[in-house]
């Protein structure tokens, strides 16, 4: 019997709300903002392609996606390190935080400004 208590306490005191939230490798997207590392096109210019490096922010389960000539806004939802977003065009797309902290977003790598 004491076996049980001992394993439910165990168990109880790791189950908090912002233990939950730092294991499923979610809570650090909350107000971040993430520039990709590559710069990619970003429209065109007097000479051709322009490049630039893309970002896409997250605050409030709402996403900013600044991309090419385009921003996309939206909702997105992340578990365990697995975001979900569904754009205001109707678009969907997807990403992962890596343990890196770093984030893959539509198979481009991004990463977290300071």
């Amino acid at each position: 019997m004491r076996f049980f208590v001992l394993l439910l306490s165990i168990l109880a005191l790791g189950c908090g709300d912002e233990d939950l939230a730092g294991r499923s490798g979610c809570s650090e997207l909350e107000g971040q903002t993430y520039r990709s590392v590559e710069e990619a096109e970003c429209g065109l210019s007097p000479d051709g392609i322009a490049l630039c490096r893309w970002t896409i922010r997250f605050a409030d389960e709402a996403f900013e996606w600044s991309y090419s000539d385009v921003v996309e806004t939206g909702r997105y939802r992340c578990t365990d390190g697995r975001i979900r977003t569904e754009g205001s065009s109707g678009g969907s797309y997807e990403g992962s935080l890596q343990s890196d902290g770093s984030l893959i977003f539509e198979g481009l790598a991004y990463l977290p400004e300071t």
